[in-house]
């Protein structure tokens, strides 16, 4: 689950999946979409496979980065967090997002394949180019992509049929170190969430470090230590960096006044967020809107 703002509400948001109520997202896309080529951090209930095409990129998994060549596949467990970015050139990547239910409804109670999927000590695996098991995986992510775009008569099941062979694959790597495997403090992890959560939750009013950091019951120096290490960036840079991202949804989606976007989204003053909006994206609020609205 992702939040995500809904009008003048902050609400629970799950992925729009590419079949009704069949929990596989399907995508492919650029970092070019994204401003300075970085996604936000943030973290769901699914399971993310991500397959780099060309390029290269970064994977940050709870503070973890992970540099990824063409052809190179990262394996991202739930509720981890997570973004991806490049720092010198385009990167063309897949996606295939799962939630756990589509297995944990069928799969035996203790079974090596519930342990695996409830283990939330996993937290990423890597296959690299060069590892024996990155071909498997990649055939079956090449069957589910050209399965979901054919689109031939139970095509649902043709996915759902891959993606079980793909999970094969994937859990014969547990309790195995064949590949990347690392494993954080659960603890920490479940204080930043609530530190996140409380951003998603109240970004649209004014909220300061020292908020945030009692959101985590820790003190500021800590919240600002584990910002950086999980985001890369401080409290109050992702804040903003939110209610930036909110702002450009409620552009596109809303007829509010730029003011009322503004006030909306936590700024005070419309002149302040015109400048970080510019800073953040390369052009004004008004343009943005303007250039959306005729694509």
């Amino acid at each position: 689950m992702i939040k995500l703002l809904d009008n003048d509400r902050t609400v629970e948001y799950s992925f729009d999946y590419n079949s009704y109520d069949f929990p596989v997202h399907i995508e492919e896309g650029t970092f070019s979409t994204y401003p300075g080529d970085k996604m936000l951090a943030h973290w769901h209930d699914d399971i993310e496979i991500l397959q780099v095409l060309n390029g290269k990129m970064i994977s940050r998994v709870n503070g973890y980065d992970t540099e990824l060549e063409a052809g190179d596949i990262i394996y991202i467990n739930a509720r981890q967090f997570h973004l991806n970015y490049t720092e010198s050139n385009d990167c063309h990547y897949r996606i295939i997002q799962i939630h756990p239910r589509i297995f944990l409804s069928t799969m035996p109670r203790n079974s090596v394949i519930e342990r695996f999927l409830r283990d939330m000590g996993i937290h990423f695996y890597v296959y690299f180019g060069s590892s024996r098991e990155n071909k498997d995986i990649s055939d079956l992510i090449d069957l589910i992509v050209s399965a979901y775009n054919e689109k031939q008569k139970f095509y649902e099941l043709d996915i759902l049929s891959f993606v079980c062979r793909l999970f094969k694959v994937i859990c014969k790597n547990y309790n195995f170190p064949d590949s990347v495997y690392v494993s954080l403090s659960d603890t920490d992890l479940e204080i930043q969430r609530n530190m996140m959560t409380f951003i998603y939750d109240h970004f649209a009013e004014k909220i300061t470090l020292d908020q945030i950091a009692a959101s985590g019951h820790i003190s500021r120096s800590k919240c600002c230590k584990m910002f950086l290490q999980y985001l890369s960036q401080s409290p109050i840079s992702f804040l903003t960096d939110y209610r930036l991202k909110e702002s450009c949804y409620m552009l596109a989606e809303t007829g509010k006044s730029l003011s009322q976007v503004a006030q909306c989204c936590g700024f005070s003053e419309q002149s302040y967020y015109n400048r970080m909006f510019k800073r953040k994206y390369g052009c004004t609020p008004l343009s943005y809107r303007k250039s959306f609205k005729k694509s």
